[in-house]
Formats: C-alpha cells, structure tokens, sequence
C-alpha cells in the first residue's frame, strides 16, 4: 500500500460519490476489524457523525465543523421542542376556531327549512316545565 493512500473498500467504495472521506473511514473500518475492534468502532462512529453532518448540511441544519455533533443535536432539539410548543399553540387556536364557526353555522351550508336553535331551547324549556313533579323527583332519587 502506498503512503497516505487507503486501502480501496468493497463495502463503502460507493460512497466516494458521495463524499471520500465517508470511504475512508469506511476502509479504515474494515481494516482493523480483526485486529483492533476499539479502532473499528471509533472509526464507524466519525462515519456516521460525518454522514450525519452531510445530511444536515445538505438540509440547512449543520453550522459548520466548528460546531460539535453535540453542539448541533442541541440545537435541533431546542428547535424541534420550540416548533412542537408552537404547534400545540396552532392547535389550540384552531380548536376555537372551529368551535367559534360551529356556534355561528358556518361549518355547513344551513337548510333554511330547520328550526332555528333559540326555537328548539324554547321547546326543550316548555317540556322541561310541563314535566310532573313527581317525575322530576324520581330522577333525582335515581340519580342520588
């Protein structure tokens, strides 16, 4: 093998394409496999922290190598919990609105023909009245 080049990878060749140093690592991964797995580990590891920054990066999220893996996972953590809270607050408006437009008979197209609800209360509160008081008492009874 040639000084500073690295052994060529069957596994991780492909990601050349993509970025070279995820080959590297990749190569390095598999070449102390056998005989120094702490190697390997650390070795896959700086893999996936690269391949994680690239994705980032790639979407906006990765700062720059200045800021730590941790640093970074931080921050979208922080955002993700602030996007979340926001949300829940969206959610909640839009819950009253809905009610709001339900009270006022703007979800549907309102058949004139139907009674109007100040009608149906007047007819609930008439029966209600009309009721004996014997069976208003036995309600009571049941129900305590």
């Amino acid at each position: 093998m040639r000084q500073g080049k690295q052994p060529a990878s069957t596994n991780f060749g492909f990601l050349t394409v993509h970025d070279p140093r995820l080959a590297v690592l990749g190569a390095q991964a598999e070449r102390y496999f056998r005989e120094d797995p702490a190697t390997t580990i650390i070795k896959l590891r700086q893999l996936a922290e690269l391949l994680a920054k690239l994705v980032a990066a790639h979407h906006a999220r990765y700062l720059g190598d200045w800021e730590t893996f941790e640093e970074a996972l931080r921050r979208w953590i922080d955002r993700l919990a602030k996007e979340t809270a926001s949300s829940h607050k969206l959610v909640d408006q839009l819950d009253q609105a809905v009610l709001a437009k339900a009270f006022r008979g703007e979800l549907a197209p309102q058949n004139p023909n139907d009674e109007p609800a100040s009608v149906l209360l007047e007819r609930i509160e008439a029966e209600r009245a009309d009721a004996t008081p014997e069976r208003r008492q036995g309600r009571r009874q049941r129900v305590g």
